[in-house]
């Protein structure tokens, strides 16, 4: 017979009109400090919701509430749409406990997207090292059942190492990149964006 057509992605949509994310898998995007990580997965979320989905965030990564709210904002996610809890959720956990208590509740709500920012922090905040296969794996494994039981679209976030030279890899142990069953996609600010200038 013929090869089987690879399934298309389903979210956040390019230029050519193909989409970066799948569906009921684990996505990653990861690449150096600033490069823009935060700022796509906020593009997809923004995307997501103005698509009828529902959307949430879980910020390890200590952006700020009022920093997401701005960018999502400028990403052109309606004020109603942001303070919308049925459209989307922020979740800033401090701990694990309230970590495990958010990904409770989103059990029950079923968001078509959820991105979690950052694996750097959410490893060591439930006790694992990132240097660590086996707790990689452990670590990770739960995002990506959570994927799959709700048909969800999830996207972690991760950082490089501070080798220029490495595309490849995030930070820690290559469990992070065996888990991802979805994209994992490298972010590089070609242009950096400056005050009066398109990144």
């Amino acid at each position: 017979g013929e090869w089987p057509e690879p399934p298309p992605g389903e979210l956040l949509t390019r230029s050519d009109g193909k989409c970066l994310f799948y569906r009921g898998r684990l996505n990653g995007l990861y690449g150096a400090p600033e490069s823009g990580k935060t700022w796509v997965a906020l593009a997809a979320i923004v995307e997501e919701v103005k698509q009828g989905g529902n959307a949430a965030l879980i910020d390890i990564d200590h952006n700020g509430e009022l920093q997401l709210v701005l960018w999502l904002a400028a990403l052109g996610l309606e004020p109603e749409a942001i303070a919308d809890e049925d459209r989307f959720r922020l979740y800033t956990p401090d701990g694990a406990a309230e970590y495990r208590a958010a990904m409770r509740e989103l059990l029950e709500i079923k968001p078509t997207l959820l991105v979690v920012d950052s694996i750097g922090e959410l490893l060591p905040m439930l006790g694992m090292s990132s240097l660590d296969n086996d707790d990689t794996r452990r670590g990770l494994r739960p995002l990506a059942l959570f994927a799959e039981e709700i048909n969800c679209s999830v996207i972690t976030i991760d950082h490089i190492t501070k080798d220029a030279s490495n595309t490849k890899y995030a930070i820690g142990a290559g469990g992070k990149k065996a888990m991802v069953n979805g994209s994992y996609i490298y972010v590089d600010a070609i242009v950096q964006p400056a005050p009066g200038r398109v990144g």
